[in-house]
């Protein structure tokens, strides 16, 4: 039960911070959760890697439904011509193993705060 609120907390907080916070924000998101709520390491990186890249795969994909894959398959041209739904996963992969390492980032620096 806690696993699935941390995934939750990941995701809608960084899906609501991402009209405030550039890029990034999903990543300072996922270590403040994963510093509160106290995890495992592993289920602490699967956390903040499903969370962020619900987040960015969602928004990954309202950007290419809003202008009809236009956009996504420029930059898949760039990138060896991936298509645009190929383009969407790498997004959301990445933005996944962003959120995994600022998860992990945020459970190890608990570690350095002495406890009372």
């Amino acid at each position: 039960m806690k696993f699935i609120l941390h995934i939750f907390l990941i995701a809608g907080l960084s899906l609501l911070s991402a009209a405030y916070l550039p890029w990034w924000g999903a990543c300072i998101i996922a270590f403040i959760v994963s510093f509160v709520l106290q995890q495992k390491e592993g289920l602490s990186i699967l956390a903040g890697f499903i969370g962020v890249m619900l987040c960015w795969g969602i928004s990954a994909f309202m950007i290419n439904v809003t202008n009809e894959g236009v956009l996504a398959e420029k930059v898949g041209l760039l990138f060896g011509g991936l298509s645009a739904t190929l383009l969407v996963v790498v997004t959301s992969i990445l933005g996944g193993v962003l959120g995994g390492l600022a998860s992990w980032t945020g459970r190890m620096a608990r570690y350095f705060i002495p406890s009372t």
